[in-house]
């Protein structure tokens, strides 16, 4: 007797759960990721933006068209997430990169880590336009108290890379 009261009991505590999960699926779709994504959608530049959800933690994806501004764009899409999310999520941003120009970069890369790690940031950013004019490439490089965005132009192609060098990844707080 008591097994016939415990299936359906079983049953309809699944079935609860189904409902309950499901809710909040259509809930975050349409209350939390489709307004991000139209909002993403509104600023100038972003070709496409994805909300990826792995567990309790979701990745932006946004993917750029040629960019005057990497700083100025980057900051107006944290704004966006900031407002939409209340926190910060990690930001991917993709490109129209070509081997040429990413094998340039990954060359060029170590100018940048040096003049991370010695603070100087002024011959950091002076080097690194050198080795790009001998590669045949147009960069633009800017900072806030955070990263270094660094734009390369070359034809068609475009690199877009965010680095991050402030003192609290060094654990110091300042």
């Amino acid at each position: 007797m008591s097994r016939i009261r415990l299936l359906p009991a079983i049953s309809g505590l699944i079935l609860t759960f189904l409902l309950l999960f499901g809710g909040y699926q259509v809930y975050r779709n349409l209350e939390i990721v489709q307004p991000l994504q139209a909002q993403l959608m509104r600023i100038q530049s972003v070709n496409n933006a994805k909300i990826q959800s792995v567990a309790q933690n979701p990745t932006v994806v946004v993917s750029l068209n040629k960019v005057g501004d990497l700083q100025s764009t980057y900051t107006k899409i944290q704004a966006v997430i900031l407002n939409n999310l209340g926190n910060a999520v990690p930001i991917t941003i993709t490109d129209t990169r070509n081997a040429a120009l990413s094998n340039a970069y990954e060359s060029m890369k170590p100018i940048l880590y040096q003049g991370i790690a010695h603070g100087n940031y002024v011959n950091m950013i002076g080097s690194f336009k050198k080795a790009c004019r001998a590669n045949g490439i147009s960069c633009k490089i800017s900072m806030n108290g955070q990263y270094i965005f660094v734009q390369l132009m070359q034809h068609n192609a475009y690199l877009y890379d965010i680095v991050p060098y402030s003192s609290k990844s060094s654990g110091v707080i300042s």
